[in-house]
């Protein structure tokens, strides 16, 4: 296991993980059992969901708000400034621009999205 993503993880998911895997290598058995194999389905199932849980206790999460707001705006330069009323969600989202593929190493990200690649000059590596 790599040493920076051991040193990141609580001792209980590691140890569940660990669970996982060697419940995982008992199912590739060839000489189990129906009812073993069911039973490690169960337990299998259990690990995970518990491993899930663990998981979402340490994530840090925002939910949507809602503003409802007046502006007040011209459309168009020829005409008269009017007040609208707008309803805006904003969304919790972590805008990071400055992250290189160095840096990402031995990171865990659940989701990562990319809008725009730079291709050609300097990024023939990336």
């Amino acid at each position: 296991m790599d040493r920076t993503r051991a040193l990141s993880k609580s001792k209980e998911i590691s140890t569940l993980e660990d669970e996982i895997e060697e419940t995982k290598q008992k199912k590739k058995q060839t000489t189990i059992s129906k009812t073993m194999e069911v039973n490690l389905n169960r337990k299998l199932f259990k690990l995970e969901e518990d491993l899930r849980n663990h998981q979402m206790k340490h994530r840090f999460r925002l939910k949507p708000q809602n503003f409802y707001v007046t502006v007040r705006a011209k459309p168009h330069c020829m005409a008269v400034e009017q007040e609208f009323r707008c309803n805006m969600t904003q969304l919790p989202i972590n805008s990071n621009d400055a992250t290189t593929g160095h840096k990402l190493q031995g990171m865990s990200k659940d989701v990562v999205i990319i809008s725009s690649w730079p291709t050609g000059g300097l990024f023939n590596n990336w």
